[in-house]
């Protein structure tokens, strides 16, 4: 050190992480909104890591103005894509809230944050967590949870679905991450289905037959049920990847998921 000179300080060496700047998407439109209870933006963790970058995650509520043991549905937007594209599925969010069930709209970490495939899979079992702590708030039954996922996050569903369990550092709420039901909608599967699995949660596939990009789901579904699993697998004809996700061309799409809630309630 040059005689004279006072040493650095702390503050003066220490650095300071980025913080990821997440974008609004702003109130949902009046026409998905309507007859609803919505709350946007809310964050379901703390700070956690967007690749070097401080982040929060935000999800958005949909619930019935009125009534109690509503089930609960987490619904996964396809990707990777930043958080605030999760609202491309407004219009089913709307339609599966308005049908009666409590709906968070969530987001997760992935290759568009610069994240891995574990912290995604890590993200989506938050969201679980959350939506079984804070769904009584809104009239829903913590104990009939289902997690829907669309695209690459239908697979992302399955996934945690039949995987063990594991933290979520900086997530809100603990609890029971594993979904009582898991429903993937034309979904890009990158998972690997072992030959025998414990308990997992009744898992219900869909396609559309215009769909070129997601063709193994009934494959799936098979090795789930030679794994001895509860499985189905439904395909939609004349659908592509986008209808199948909007009620008003496919309503049987909301249909699907309520079957599938129903199940819950006889368990």
């Amino acid at each position: 050190m040059v005689a004279g000179t006072a040493p650095p300080t702390a503050a003066a060496t220490s650095t300071t992480r980025p913080t990821l700047m997440v974008r609004s998407p702003g109130p949902f439109s009046p026409d998905v909104a309507e007859g609803l209870r919505t709350d946007i933006d809310v964050p379901f963790t703390d700070t956690v890591d967007c690749s070097g970058r401080d982040c929060t995650l935000p999800l958005d509520v949909l619930a019935p103005s009125t009534g109690t043991g509503l089930p609960t549905i987490v619904l996964l937007p396809g990707g990777p894509a930043p958080f605030d594209a999760r609202r491309y599925l407004d219009a089913l969010a709307g339609a599966l809230a308005r049908r009666g069930a409590i709906v968070f709209l969530t987001s997760y970490r992935s290759a568009a944050t610069s994240n891995s495939r574990a912290d995604s899979i890590q993200d989506v079992r938050c969201a679980v967590r959350f939506a079984r702590a804070v769904t009584g708030d809104y009239g829903g039954d913590s104990d009939r949870a289902v997690l829907v996922g669309h695209s690459l996050a239908g697979d992302l569903a399955l996934t945690a679905a039949i995987e063990p369990e594991t933290d979520t550092p900086g997530c809100l709420h603990d609890g029971n991450a594993t979904p009582d039901a898991v429903v993937g909608l034309a979904p890009d599967y990158d998972v690997t289905i072992p030959d025998s699995l414990d308990a997992v949660p009744p898992v219900m596939l869909a396609s559309g037959s215009n769909d070129p990009g997601s063709t193994r789901g009934a494959d799936v579904a098979q090795l789930l049920i030679d794994a001895g699993r509860q499985a189905e697998y439904r395909e939609f004809a004349d659908t592509t990847h986008v209808q199948l996700i909007d009620p008003a061309i496919t309503p049987g799409v909301v249909d699907l998921v309520f079957e599938v809630l129903n199940q819950t309630a006889d368990e």
